[in-house]
């Protein structure tokens, strides 16, 4: 089962994961 502490890890992966290929798709424009 998921539990909400899992829940919210996957959301936090998910975010670092889009902040930081947002971060690398401006450097290489």
């Amino acid at each position: 089962c998921v539990t909400f502490l899992n829940f919210v890890n996957i959301l936090a992966i998910v975010y670092y994961v889009d902040t930081t290929v947002k971060l690398y798709n401006v450097k290489n424009n």
